[in-house]
């Protein structure tokens, strides 16, 4: 019951980073005095590279926390089952181990691979938020190339000069 709720999940967050369109604005950046056309900007939402890295970064983690949870008999790493959330939930609800125990020797391991794991999926959440809400800009200049040379000047005053069209 637990893995196909788990499967639902997954396949619902992959089903909707998949089949979000792509919406693309263009821009045109013009000379205010002639009314030339400087450069085209070209905005497109989501920002695919930060969405796949945002993706990423969230689904790993998760996964593995998934896998955790199935293969786990501690009652707390149930936890890990809700993304985001859970392995904050999980951390917060462990129970302390006495310093003399021999069994709670990986709770420092256990403790830090849950704080990596909830900062890793916050990331990932926060990117996939900024892919949407901050688009992709490409610019695409138009008209003269710029370039520019330095060349050294030795006479009469010594220095560099720097010529150029823009």
């Amino acid at each position: 019951m637990r893995t196909s709720v788990v499967s639902m999940v997954a396949a619902a967050f992959v089903g909707t980073i998949v089949s979000s369109s792509s919406a693309t604005a263009q821009t045109a950046v013009q000379d205010g005095s002639r009314g030339d056309v400087l450069a085209v900007v070209r905005e497109r939402t989501p920002d695919l590279r930060v969405l796949t890295g945002g993706t990423l970064l969230f689904g790993i983690p998760y996964t593995a926390s998934v896998v955790v949870a199935s293969r786990s008999s501690v009652d707390e790493d149930q936890f890990l089952y809700v993304p985001l959330a859970g392995p904050w939930i999980d951390l917060v609800t462990r129970p302390e181990c006495p310093p003399i125990r021999s069994e709670c020797g990986n709770a420092t391991a256990t403790s830090a691979a849950l704080i990596g794991d909830g900062i890793l999926q916050a990331v990932g959440t926060a990117l996939v938020v900024r892919a949407f809400t901050s688009p992709e800009k490409t610019w695409i200049i138009r008209g003269h190339r710029a370039n520019a040379t330095v060349t050294p000047v030795v006479g009469s005053t010594n220095g560099v000069a720097a010529v150029g069209n823009f």
